[in-house]
């Protein structure tokens, strides 16, 4: 999945996969050549060895080597060849950045006019908080579209942390297709957008075929890894009227000035900080964008005017203990609720009947 935003890790993804070395990297962002590698191997997108080496590893496992031959050869050790493996394999399945370009375009272009939307996020299934969705559910008007903008599935059992109860992945998919089907009873289209926890199952269908994709051929590798899309687009593509977009935002309304639903990876403790550091980072890419509203982060800011632009943290639609912790709780609270964006005519940004809607806090 392509990165997510942060203080200066996207640009260093985006200028390693332009090919510029660690330490041109660092000249340019004016940080340490280790920070910049720091970063890029948090992301996936690096490589605990030099260019030169993984190189050297590359080129023993195209001819047939074991990853413990290659790590022989390139004077390594065979974690180290893992790493090029797995740093390769993600590349493999990124989509490439024109494709979803286009993508968000033509969405874009659907709803450049007036358009009413029901913002829902993190249900992080199947521990979702069902009053928050009843109260979503019986939100008052018509809606053209709704949006479920991330972490639809919690996928519990692929998460790193100490687990407390049985919960399946089947559990968790039947879950939201039953929320699905309540919400396309309600508005006549749903988008979905990828959260962080969305994507861990990706991630651990290519993580376990590392060894065995170091092993294979250009084409054999090609055809497993359009298996594990296949995978990922069982989980997420049940029904014709709902639109999967797999990145971690999308633009409605207005061509030059869109109005942006997102779920980043990030999150500051200050209310609004992150979708204020999110804001910079459209802005760092010359795009002019005059709303912009967050999920990820379980709580709720509601839409605020900041420098011409239209602000909002989004609350979530479940409720979890483990979320509640100093760096993501305005005073120990977590927020349920939704939101709603209304655009007029134009495309455009309508303040008076855009809100957030707070239900309960944990």
């Amino acid at each position: 999945m392509p990165s997510r935003p942060g203080s200066k890790t996207d640009e260093c993804i985006r200028l390693r996969k332009s090919g510029l070395t660690y330490e041109a990297i660092a000249k340019q962002l004016g940080i340490r050549p280790q920070t910049a590698r720091r970063a890029c191997i948090r992301a996936g997108m690096g490589s605990p060895i030099s260019i030169e080496k993984a190189t050297v590893i590359r080129r023993a496992l195209a001819l047939g080597a074991s990853n413990k031959e290659a790590a022989l050869v390139a004077g390594v050790k065979p974690d180290s060849v893992s790493s090029v493996v797995m740093h390769d394999n993600a590349l493999a399945m990124e989509r490439p950045q024109h494709e979803l370009h286009q993508e968000k375009l033509a969405h874009q272009r659907q709803w450049s006019g007036a358009s009413r939307g029901l913002l829902l996020f993190d249900l992080h299934c199947p521990k979702m908080y069902a009053p928050a969705l009843d109260a979503a559910l019986k939100a008052e008007g018509s809606f053209d579209w709704a949006i479920l903008g991330g972490d639809q599935l919690d996928q519990y059992q692929l998460s790193r942390f100490r687990k407390m109860s049985e919960i399946e992945i089947a559990d968790e998919v039947k879950t939201v297709a039953e929320v699905e089907q309540r919400i396309l009873g309600k508005v006549p289209v749903l988008y979905e957008i990828m959260g962080n926890h969305d994507d861990r199952l990706q991630k651990m269908l290519v993580g376990q075929l590392d060894v065995l994709m170091a092993n294979l051929m250009k084409e054999p590798k090609r055809i497993m890894l359009d298996a594990v899309r296949d995978v990922v687009r069982w989980h997420y593509e049940r029904d014709e009227r709902k639109r999967v977009h797999y990145d971690w935002w999308l633009p409605f309304g207005n061509m030059d000035r869109p109005n942006v639903v997102a779920h980043p990876d990030r999150y500051q403790a200050n209310q609004l900080g992150t979708v204020k550091a999110v804001r910079r980072y459209f802005g760092s890419r010359q795009m002019d964008i005059q709303s912009l509203c967050i999920g990820h982060l379980h709580r709720m800011a509601p839409w605020t005017l900041d420098e011409r632009c239209w602000v909002s943290e989004m609350p979530a639609l479940c409720q979890r203990q483990s979320y509640m912790n100093a760096s993501k709780a305005y005073g120990g609270a977590l927020h349920t609720g939704y939101g709603i964006l209304a655009l007029d005519a134009r495309g455009n940004f309508v303040p008076n009947e855009s809100r957030a809607w707070f239900c309960a806090a944990l």
